[in-house]
């Protein structure tokens, strides 16, 4: 019998969809980094039951994909806060207190981020978790205000004595600068941030972040309560 020869093998028809799809997984894959790296700036207002004072903070960050729209969050930010807060005997009497707190420290934040939905250029997500704080410096001016009652004594031209009363205000201030030896806050807040964050360019994505953070404990050597809130600016990579 006649065997008749093999011919060349016949090229698949689906070569060309099966390479467009590969393409296309391995940009896919490509965007999704399982480390990015940032750096951001954060200006806020710190508020007291006294007063609204300036914070503002900046740093870098690390996000780390720990499943598909779960990534686990922190990084090293340096912190300004200005303190300020009034408090008074009774209302707006006298005596007075005024205390205005200038405090520098690191904030090293742990958070888990949830990204609820995403296109291939956008992204709206969810964070929340802890800081701790490793205190740098800190300042407190306390100015105390009294009245006091001064006599005021005049002689008439016709030899009359004659004494008058003035309640003057006194102003006393007073400047600590308490040592922190590098002392810690673990876990002294909880951090609340809603975000949203945009492609600019192949490698670079811009997040836009209203946050909010409570102290858990009281931050500093004077034991200040305040809420701090405002909008971080980042760009990761």
């Amino acid at each position: 019998p006649i065997i008749p020869k093999e011919g060349p093998a016949k090229e698949s028809l689906n070569k060309k969809p099966l390479l467009k799809d590969f393409k296309e997984d391995v940009s896919v894959k490509g965007n999704r980094r399982k480390v990015r790296f940032g750096v951001n700036i954060a200006p806020g207002f710190s508020s007291t039951s006294g007063s609204q004072s300036i914070n503002i903070s900046g740093g870098i960050n690390i996000d780390i994909a720990l499943a598909d729209g779960l990534e686990l969050s922190t990084g090293l930010l340096m912190e300004y806060s200005d303190i300020e807060n009034q408090k008074t005997a009774f209302n707006d009497a006298i005596p007075s207190v005024h205390l205005k707190t200038n405090m520098t420290n690191f904030d090293i934040p742990v958070n888990l981020t949830w990204r609820f939905a995403k296109t291939r250029s956008e992204s709206f997500y969810v964070s929340g978790g802890i800081s701790t704080l490793a205190y740098l410096n800190e300042k407190t001016s306390r100015t105390l205000y009294t009245q006091e009652l001064r006599a005021n004594k005049i002689t008439t031209s016709n030899g009359e004595k004659i004494t008058t009363y003035k309640l003057e205000m006194i102003e006393t201030k007073i400047v600590e600068n308490p040592v922190q030896n590098g002392a810690m806050d673990i876990a002294g807040r909880v951090n609340i941030i809603l975000g949203y964050s945009r492609n600019i360019s192949p490698k670079l994505r811009l997040h836009i972040e209203p946050y909010l953070k409570i102290p858990v404990t009281g931050i500093g050597s004077r034991e200040l309560k305040f809420t701090t809130s405002g909008v971080t600016c980042k760009i990761s990579f």
